[in-house]
């Protein structure tokens, strides 16, 4: 409503409400539709249906950008429609969210309803014989009772959970700073250094668009089976590798025009890589690494790191990039080979595990993986 009324009265001061409004729902939803699409997720089918947040975004993202062509709604009267579009949205999400199962294991663990609790299952799931899956939110419910009344806080002072604390931050940190929104920054320079005009660069900024589309569902289909870390793996060392390439390609391009045409190419690699691992598992990997009652906390420490290092970096891009130019890119590819680096030898593989199977996996593996570094040195 107020952005659709923007350019009729106080255009600026209701765009910016709006956009305020808009901020903070987007900031509840990053963490509570994750949150909740892994609390109801079969163990076969979580890897996928913890992807589809990002892959609806992305679909989100490229519609915005043809409906933002100027033939259609990229006009001075037409953005203000295609601004409020989102509203029409959330008028459905408040028609049918209302229909939705509560979490059982919310329901069980936390709330102690088991009859809701297994309806809620029954519902999800189809079928009216859940006991399997009852029995192991039960035994979830029972190893996390030390774990109650966890907040934020507590969280991130809890000994027992330290490791799955600092592996969000690594790979939130790892996500933000790897260098994707200078990429964003960069594209459509590199776009017009090869002759196009600046309205044909963004229907080929929509190829790009579509390509990490498809590399997030490829990545849908082989989670379940190639598992989480390799995808992180093969995310962060495919962005690690080709920021120091286009740190240097970028460069040559001023002299060599050619070039442009593989840096449009290592530009797209490196989103296609980006979103298949750290685009997409951070928050999955919340969801799994975490038990029920530290969950909803974890999301909050991770959202919370996740939108101040967006902020940051697209303001301190703006500052140090005409300063550093291409070269802004060998800041971020430390950063990705570190987070890399961390993610082989301290995250364990999730895939096909029940979250109680993995809260006593990770202890194991992080002393595991502690002694063999100390055990040279003895």
């Amino acid at each position: 409503m107020f952005m659709a009324s923007a350019n009729v009265v106080h255009g600026t001061l209701f765009a910016l409400f709006s956009r305020l409004l808009i901020g903070i729902t987007i900031g509840i939803f990053s963490s509570a539709v994750p949150l909740y699409l892994g609390e109801i997720s079969p163990i076969k089918m979580r890897g996928v249906i913890g992807m589809m947040p990002h892959l609806f975004l992305t679909i989100g993202v490229q519609v915005a950008q043809i409906l933002a062509f100027r033939e259609i709604m990229g006009t001075a009267e037409g953005w203000p429609i295609l601004m409020s579009l989102s509203g029409i949205l959330a008028l459905f999400q408040i028609i049918i969210v209302p229909s939705f199962p509560e979490s059982p294991r919310y329901l069980l663990i936390q709330k102690k309803d088991e009859n809701q609790a297994r309806e809620a299952l029954q519902e999800l799931r189809d079928k009216n014989d859940v006991e399997d899956e009852m029995e192991e939110i039960r035994q979830e419910g029972f190893a996390e009772r030390a774990d109650r009344n966890m907040n934020s806080l507590r969280l991130l002072c809890y000994p027992p959970l330290r490791w799955q604390v600092v592996s969000i931050i690594v790979l939130m940190c790892g996500q933000q700073l790897s260098g994707v929104n200078a990429i964003y920054f960069y594209t459509e320079r590199i776009y017009q250094s090869m002759g196009l005009a600046k309205d044909a660069v963004r229907y080929i900024s929509l190829f790009s668009t579509t390509a990490i589309l498809l590399a997030i569902m490829c990545g849908m289909y082989v989670i379940e089976t190639m598992g989480r870390k390799k995808l992180l793996l093969i995310g962060f060392g495919t962005c690690s590798f080709l920021c120091l390439l286009l740190s240097v390609t970028i460069k040559l391009q001023t002299t060599f025009k050619w070039i442009s045409y593989f840096n449009s190419l290592f530009i797209n690699i490196f989103l296609i890589g980006h979103a298949m691992g750290p685009s997409a598992l951070p928050n999955l990997l919340i969801t799994e690494l975490f038990l029920q009652s530290s969950r909803s906390s974890a999301y909050v420490v991770g959202g919370f790191i996740h939108w101040l290092l967006n902020f940051f970096t697209v303001v301190t891009f703006i500052l140090i990039q005409p300063f550093l130019e291409s070269y802004t890119f060998l800041i971020c590819s430390p950063i990705c080979m570190i987070t890399f680096l961390y993610s082989f030898q301290m995250i364990p593989e999730t895939k096909g595990k029940t979250f109680l199977e993995i809260s006593r996996l990770v202890p194991a593996f992080v002393a595991r993986r502690m002694w063999v570094k100390v055990q040279p040195n003895e």
